[in-house]
């Protein structure tokens, strides 16, 4: 009896086994974490790119092109070596993957979502903050991957993407900020629509609208030498943007501690790395007497712990825990406006009032 039973339990595990071990999921179900959603909301993704886009540039992105630029001054550790232009790739292993896989890859599955869900409004943001992202990348390294980009999860398993040419880049952010104008334009706005989550513009879809037209300026300006039509086009597009500061692009930080904007968090961990009362950029502004030294800096504060609302000396408006980080605001445009003013006058010698100001008083 006792045989016939252990037999009887053999077959029975050998009939388990093969019943299920001749089904491809029970390999593939192993790897499954029932934990992980397989799915995102549009709104979950909006916000993780705003703020994966905010934190880079105000963070890596402006502390890098501070030191090299000589705005502010490298005065320890690893600050001291760039501040000289002591840098090797690594110093940008961040970087590169806070642009690439927080902000870009994360934003093309947001465009994807919000199509597939019929999510015009969704799309249209997507696609803007495409358009930005991808024009501050080009900027920083002239030739990326982007039209091969972003397929390392799908079938194609495209690991070493093509990288494309700056001129064709800013080629492909023009049409995604046609296309987002379009998506943000369409009287369909989708069953799910930005709002809250939306940190920069709350879902304003007028506001993202006037942002297309101020990155096509930026764009226009950038290609504008010995170019009149790009200094008009910029022009032009600078005249459909920003018609107060209240249009700013900008991302708003919290005020807890964990959600700090980046500079006054590197100034409260780093204190001393940077200083910025000795910088060029300061010495230039207390010699020429410019107003607006007390706004950026505090020299009062450069080593020490905390005075008010920053650490550092980097004043309230851009080194406090709750500062924006800045993408383009109306008074950059402004800047633009008389760039590509004098441009479009130099270059095809067009009469009007500005024109014949600048003449008179510039050539």
């Amino acid at each position: 009896m006792k045989l016939k039973n252990f037999q009887l339990v053999i077959v029975t595990l050998s009939l388990i086994f093969f019943t299920t071990g001749c089904k491809k999921s029970f390999f593939t179900d192993v790897n499954h974490n029932p934990n992980v959603v397989s799915s995102v909301p549009p709104g979950q993704l909006l916000s993780t790119v705003e703020a994966a886009l905010a934190y880079t540039q105000g963070g890596d992105i402006s502390r890098y092109s501070s030191l090299f630029m000589q705005q502010v001054f490298g005065n320890a550790s690893q600050s001291q070596a760039y501040y000289i232009y002591n840098v090797n790739p690594g110093v940008f292993d961040n970087l590169w993957p806070d642009l690439y896989t927080s902000t870009m890859e994360n934003d093309y599955t947001l465009i994807q979502i919000s199509d597939a869900g019929n999510y015009n409004a969704y799309g249209g943001v997507a696609r803007i903050l495409m358009a930005y992202t991808l024009q501050v990348s080009v900027d920083l390294w002239g030739t990326i991957p982007y039209s091969q980009a972003f397929r390392g999860n799908l079938q194609d398993q495209n690991l070493h993407p093509a990288f494309d040419n700056d001129k064709a880049l800013y080629d492909t952010i023009t049409a995604l900020i046609d296309a987002g104008i379009s998506k943000l334009n369409d009287p369909d706005k989708g069953i799910l629509v930005p709002g809250a989550e939306d940190v920069i513009y709350e879902g304003n879809a007028d506001k993202w609208i006037k942002f297309g037209h101020a990155i096509k300026a930026r764009l226009a300006l950038h290609q504008s030498k010995g170019d009149a039509a790009m200094a008009t086009q910029a022009l032009a597009e600078t005249a459909q943007s920003f018609t107060s500061n209240a249009d700013n692009a900008q991302y708003v930080f919290g005020t807890a501690e964990t959600a700090a904007n980046p500079w006054y968090q590197f100034n409260r961990d780093r204190p001393g790395d940077e200083t910025f009362s000795t910088s060029t950029l300061a010495i230039k502004m207390v010699s020429t007497k410019d107003p607006r030294y007390s706004i950026f800096f505090d020299p009062t504060n450069e080593t020490k712990g905390k005075k008010g609302n920053h650490y550092g000396g980097l004043n309230d408006y851009y080194g406090s825990v709750n500062s924006p980080v800045e993408f383009i605001t109306y008074d950059e445009l402004q800047f633009l406006s008389a760039e590509a003013t004098l441009r479009a006058c130099e270059y095809a010698k067009i009469r009007s009032s500005a024109c014949r100001y600048y003449n008179l008083h510039y050539r």
